[in-house]
């Protein structure tokens, strides 16, 4: 199975990701019971481990522009008399109306999902093609995107600024509130999910419904390997354990659905903490067996996993509590010769400023790769800021075996680099 295919794969069909991916490979290469660096590039039955992780800092709530479904070049419902021009003097196509555009959505079993919005004045509309619609090439000035706000009786956009979007175009406002039937007529949209559940929004659009998103469709895709999941850690450095790696059972993928949907965001943005965290997860116990890899000056240094790997996950927090590894084979993370185990994580931003309580071996560590002697993830290679560069170098640790993938997103434009050491 080409993993690093298949997640590539998922998020450009999707047209959507976090900031960036990463996937990593060890293989457990010597006799049983030690760890090795060194791959052995021979077939396994050996089922792949991966683990997910979620970034749940608080910037993925912000709303991403954009969203899935909308094309700006896509002709939607024309509308006959366009609301703003009740209310403002008329004006060339591309001014902006001067707005604010909010939203409700019922949650009476009766008209469950229907959804009414407000120019601001105070008039709740149901969105139609004659006068309750926007002017295609009118930009209004502020529209809310998510409904965070539940009054018992209506999802309702509050005053929290990272659900707004500013200066949206008629054209996009028409495709949010509107619905496509299946004699083509446009009618109003109802905000419902496919079991019947009311949404907040039309589609995902804060990041972390996009970063949720995008791991439902990978988890029910994935066959023929173990998984697992972690989310950075609000209370303390690095992450936090929410789902041990497990073959995918009916039940497991069941419960890994709950687990993505039960990912809140408040914390901080823990990179390298967390990775360090994983790594120490797959070698959880074989932790005082010695691992080797190339220092930055050529010479080759050993020292105990739990030395290179000194962040333990929080294993506590969710019930039932995840299991640390063991060193069986039904207990143990890596269970034996040459399984491969990756880590996929989705995030949308840099490392935070205390990211930082890591090993003496892996601050700083990188080495020069083919046409940048200053490192493999030297700023030419995608960083711009030195806490960046410093607490991310770590991960070409396992340099013999791994391979680093980023996406980053703009819009809905990605723009991906690839590094195979």
């Amino acid at each position: 199975m080409n993993i690093n295919k298949l997640v590539r794969t998922t998020l450009l069909a999707s047209k959507y990701s976090a900031k960036f991916i990463l996937t990593w490979s060890t293989c457990a290469a010597a006799a049983p019971g030690e760890l090795s660096n060194v791959p052995l590039y021979a077939r396994s039955s050996a089922q792949p481990n991966i683990m997910l992780v979620m970034d749940s800092s608080g910037s993925m709530e912000n709303v991403v522009p954009g969203p899935l479904g909308y094309d700006k070049n896509e002709v939607y419902a024309s509308c006959e008399n366009p609301i703003g021009y009740k209310y403002e003097e008329p004006q060339d196509p591309g001014d902006f109306e001067k707005s604010e555009v909010r939203f409700r959505v019922t949650l009476s079993e009766s008209a469950a999902g229907t959804v009414e919005f407000t120019i601001g004045d105070g008039i709740w509309r149901s969105w139609d093609t004659k006068n309750n619609c926007f002017d295609d090439a009118v930009y209004y000035d502020e529209a809310w995107l998510y409904a965070d706000r539940d009054n018992g009786f209506y999802f309702e956009t509050g005053n929290d600024k990272k659900y707004r979007s500013k200066n949206v175009s008629g054209h996009f406002l028409n495709w949010f509130f509107s619905h496509r039937d299946s004699s083509d007529d446009y009618r109003s949209a109802k905000f419902l999910n496919e079991n019947g559940s009311v949404r907040r929004s039309k589609v995902g659009v804060r990041r972390v419904d996009i970063m949720k998103e995008v791991l439902h469709e990978l988890i029910s895709n994935l066959s023929g390997t173990r998984v697992g999941l972690m989310q950075f850690d609000g209370k303390k450095d690095g992450g936090r354990a929410m789902f041990g790696v497990s073959e995918l059972t009916p039940e497991n993928r069941n419960l890994l659905h709950e687990r993505v949907d039960a990912v809140d965001t408040s914390s901080s943005t823990p990179l390298a903490e967390t990775f360090a965290g994983v790594a120490r997860y797959f070698i959880s116990g074989y932790e005082d067996q010695h691992l080797s890899y190339i220092d930055e000056d050529g010479s080759t240094v050993s020292a105990p996993g739990r030395e290179i790997f000194d962040n333990e996950p929080d294993w506590d927090e969710v019930s039932p509590k995840v299991k640390k590894p063991d060193n069986t084979i039904n207990g143990g993370a890596i269970q034996y010769h040459c399984q491969k185990n990756f880590m996929v994580a989705l995030t949308d931003g840099e490392p935070s400023y205390r990211d930082d309580e890591i090993s003496s071996h892996l601050k700083g560590y990188d080495f020069a790769c083919s046409g940048n002697p200053a490192g493999c993830t030297d700023e030419n290679q995608g960083y711009s800021s030195d806490r960046g560069k410093k607490y991310m170098k770590w991960m070409m640790l396992l340099r013999h075996s791994s391979t680093l993938t980023y996406a980053r997103i703009c819009g809905n434009q990605m723009e991906r680099q690839l590094s195979t050491i």
